[in-house]
């Protein structure tokens, strides 16, 4: 006589068997991962994402690194090449004697001053704005009889130059076509005769200014208010050289002005904007010129 068996059967599921221990254990060939081969695949995965962060860190402070560069190398060369063109400029259209009016300078150690002064021309031909006196002006006076006012326009800066050599400046306020009289925004402090040479001129002055906190070169014109040219200028230091060889931080007299034959520029340009804690970028310019328009040279 045959008895139903009370066994249970064993597990029908693949993916485990029981060991005469009772535990379970994984048969080949079953997909899946191990805790140990979890662990070691987020491990790895870890390792790419921290090292992926470190190149993109690397890589955009070396962008922003560049950008200082470019930023520094931008304003140093707009300042030099203004700079220079308006030293080339200097002296034209001006008296070739008397007092020397083409540029100023004031040494401040590596923050020096510029100015350069030169005639106005007019726009249709580029002839020289500039007329003599047809009459004497005694001293006192704002108000000057000339041959011609031909160009010349309220606001703009005059040099008045007397037959001896000597001169003075001041800002037109009034022109009258009819009579050709030029009027000042004072009093003349001397007496000028008939024929004193009367020149529509510019003036352009350079100097450093460091009360905002960023260095900046600022830019002004006759006597209007400065503005600021290029962010991040430093430095500017100009010697002049003499036709002997020798320098000078800034000549003495006439004499020696008209005895420059170059000028040494020297400018210095950070970025406005500092990286890797409080590092600036800096680049130097140095550069030569020549006056063309000077006399004697």
């Amino acid at each position: 006589m045959f008895t139903r068996s009370t066994h249970k059967l064993p597990p029908t599921d693949e993916s485990q068997s029981i060991c005469g221990s009772g535990s379970v254990v994984r048969r080949r060939g079953v997909l899946g991962f191990t805790s140990i081969e979890l662990l070691v695949s987020m491990t790895i995965s870890l390792l790419g994402i921290a090292l992926a962060s470190g190149l993109m860190l690397a890589g955009k402070g070396h962008i922003l690194q560049q950008e200082k560069e470019l930023e520094a190398t931008h304003a140093g060369r707009a300042a030099v090449e203004t700079i220079l063109r308006e030293l080339r400029l200097g002296g034209a259209c001006l008296p070739e004697t008397g007092e020397f009016i083409a540029l100023d300078a004031v040494e401040n150690g590596t923050t020096d001053i510029l100015t350069t002064r030169y005639g106005l021309t007019m726009p249709a031909d580029m002839s020289c704005i500039q007329t003599a006196t047809s009459q004497s002006t005694p001293g006192g006076s704002s108000v000057l009889t000339v041959d011609d006012v031909t160009g010349f326009k309220v606001g703009g800066l005059v040099y008045l130059r007397h037959t001896n050599g000597s001169g003075e400046y001041f800002k037109i306020v009034a022109v009258d076509n009819g009579a050709n009289t030029i009027s000042s925004d004072g009093g003349l402090s001397a007496t000028y005769p008939q024929t004193s040479g009367v020149y529509a001129i510019d003036e352009r002055r350079f100097f450093i200014d460091t009360t905002a906190g960023t260095p900046t070169l600022m830019f002004q014109v006759d006597d209007r208010p400065a503005t600021p040219f290029a962010l991040g200028i430093e430095t500017l230091d100009i010697e002049y050289e003499f036709s002997d060889g020798t320098s000078t931080d800034a000549p003495a007299n006439d004499q020696e002005w008209r005895s420059i034959r170059q000028i040494h520029v020297a400018l210095t340009a950070r970025s406005a904007k500092s990286y890797d804690g409080g590092q600036h970028y800096r680049r130097s310019f140095n550069v030569t010129i020549k006056p063309r328009n000077l006399v004697d040279s």
